[in-house]
């Protein structure tokens, strides 16, 4: 059972590569079926080379933390794999495996930390009894990032791509000044930033927001002293991402902490180096014969 399948990337590889069974499950009835058009896409190209595949099961359910997961009986056991668990997708997954009688593995990564709910973390009575625990929306957003890449960065010429920060930055400046409820707004990426300026890039950033700004907004005095001082920012953002990994580490040891405390036993493994992508740490986890 893929949960938060979105477009089906990882189904149709199961399917076709080894031939296994599989169950899509996403909250979004548009990634449902765009996944089922391109699984009938990819079966006619297949088809032509003589390789067939089982279709998968899709499902369009929205999951919540403390409600089960009812599976068609012709599946009987089968195992909860979750490999961009957004937010509360995580916990959710790991809910599920160890409140379905019938999973018996799980394969979970984590991502999008900053969208973690209170509900979502902690999640382990350790931390909610004895530390309490809590994350500022800030500090989960940092165990987001990977330091590897950063690094990598920063040793090469490619630290002046870095300046994104501070656009990024000036940017949120002059949304909170002028939007103030809508801080923290997901705003699209700009490729080549550095060549269109700030003007472009800020126009380009907010193109599918209704959110507008005039150019002198834009080319004020107050804002070209704010991005002449991107290194400033450069250096603020390296003493954050030090961070990161200490951040994630907690989320991740209160997911499996929260394993052991149902009587189970997971392993956190690094399943390829986290320059290839930050989210490199898998919950992976055998269901105990005893539970």
């Amino acid at each position: 059972m893929d949960i938060g399948s979105g477009l089906g990337h990882l189904s149709r590889y199961l399917v076709f590569q080894y031939g296994l069974d599989v169950i899509c499950v996403d909250s979004v009835p548009t990634f449902i079926s765009s996944a089922e058009k391109l699984y009938e896409n990819m079966k006619i190209e297949f088809s032509k080379i003589g390789l067939e595949s089982k279709k998968p099961e899709y499902i369009t359910l929205k999951l919540d933390l403390g409600i089960n997961v009812e599976v068609p009986m012709d599946y009987g056991t089968f195992g909860v794999v979750g490999i961009h668990t957004c937010g509360d997708l995580g916990p959710i997954l790991i809910d599920t495996f160890v409140s379905s009688q019938e999973s018996k593995f799980l394969v979970s990564v984590g991502c999008c930390y900053m969208k973690l709910t209170d509900k979502g973390f902690p999640m382990c009575e350790f931390l909610k009894q004895d530390c309490h625990l809590q994350l500022s929306y800030e500090a989960k957003e940092v165990a987001c990032h990977a330091i590897e890449q950063y690094i990598d960065k920063l040793k090469t010429s490619d630290y002046k791509k870095l300046k994104i920060h501070c656009f990024r930055a000036t940017l949120e400046f002059l949304i909170f000044k002028k939007y103030p409820n809508r801080r923290k707004a997901g705003l699209c990426s700009v490729k080549d930033f550095e060549e269109k300026g700030f003007v472009i890039y800020a126009r380009e950033a907010l193109g599918k927001t209704d959110m507008t700004f005039e150019d002198w907004e834009l080319e004020s005095d107050e804002v070209e002293g704010m991005l002449s001082q991107w290194w400033r920012v450069v250096v603020f953002y390296s003493l954050r991402v030090l961070l990161a990994n200490v951040i994630e580490t907690a989320i991740l040891l209160d997911r499996t902490l929260y394993l052991f405390e149902q009587g189970q036993s997971p392993n956190i493994v690094p399943i390829f180096d986290g320059r290839i992508s930050p989210r490199n740490f898998a919950i992976l986890c055998l269901k105990s014969k005893s539970n």
